[in-house]
């Protein structure tokens, strides 16, 4: 009798089971949603768990299939060694890299994608340990590496290709420049200003023609490369002063070398004339003696 209640259960749990698209053999893979499983265990659908689970490898090949971590949509996924990805990360809100620990510092990286700022730029920040408050916020941003392609360093807005708000230390810097290189100076036409002009200049403006005032580069900044061959420029226009005044004193020089030969020559001839009227009066003397 037992038997033959044991084959209706089977029997019916088979026709169950050609009426479903699962199979559940005692023996092989187990098919969920499909008849013809290629793996221990597949799941033709969706797949929803609501504890804790542990998997070995787990392989998701639906093409347009995706993985909920917590189903109120705020899940974690928490991976205890390394990730591989293959292909690509598409993301529809934010993804921070970062430590977690309530009580310990630490760096991590932003990649926001949910539209609300700074949209596919990424974000390098630093937080400190204990709770979040506002004079101590979640995280510190320290650069950014914007959507448009600037770079900041302590500022979240640089608008150049790299903006550092801070000093900079470096043992080298070259830079290249399409601003045309002052050599023009040194060309025959070129008009030097008078030295009278550059005095009234400066007494006027109060900085040289040409350099910005302390005004302007406070307000615009300073360009390195422009400023440098505008000093470069200045350097040139007091060598060619240094060689007009060399030039002037060399032939003052000259003229008060001609002046004393002159001078020299005067005064022989002054003596000659002495020497020459002492011996007329002699001459006139001896005359008037004889007399």
């Amino acid at each position: 009798m037992k038997s033959f209640f044991c084959l209706l259960i089977l029997l019916g749990g088979a026709g169950l089971l050609n009426a479903q698209t699962n199979v559940f053999p005692i023996t092989g893979s187990v098919g969920i949603g499909t008849t013809s499983p290629a793996d221990k265990l597949e799941v033709a659908g969706g797949f929803m768990r609501s504890g804790n689970s542990s998997f070995g490898n787990f392989n998701f090949q639906s093409p347009k299939g995706f993985v909920n971590f917590g189903g109120d949509n705020h899940g974690s996924l928490i991976v205890g060694s390394n990730i591989y990805i293959d292909n690509s990360v598409q993301l529809s809100t934010n993804l921070r890299i970062a430590n977690t620990h309530p009580t310990m510092a630490g760096a991590g990286i932003l990649l926001p994608g949910n539209g609300q700022y700074f949209q596919g730029s990424i974000i390098f920040h630093t937080s400190e340990p204990g709770p979040t408050t506002v004079e101590k916020p979640f995280y510190s941003p320290r650069m950014i590496v914007h959507a448009n392609g600037n770079i900041g360093i302590g500022t979240m807005v640089p608008q150049a290709k790299l903006a550092v708000d801070g000093n900079i230390l470096a043992k080298e810097i070259k830079v290249k420049t399409d601003i045309t290189v002052p050599d023009y100076v040194f060309e025959p036409d070129y008009e030097l200003n008078s030295l009278a002009y550059i005095a009234d200049y400066v007494k006027t403006n109060k900085h040289l023609p040409e350099i910005p005032s302390a005004k302007e580069i406070k307000k615009d900044g300073l360009d390195l490369a422009e400023m440098n061959l505008l000093l470069l420029k200045k350097v040139e226009e007091l060598t060619l002063y240094a060689i007009q005044q060399d030039k002037e004193i060399k032939s003052q020089s000259l003229k008060s070398v001609e002046q004393k030969n002159l001078l020299e020559e005067q005064r022989k001839e002054i003596a000659d004339m002495k020497r020459i009227g002492n011996l007329l009066e002699q001459r006139i003397n001896q005359l008037e003696s004889k007399k």
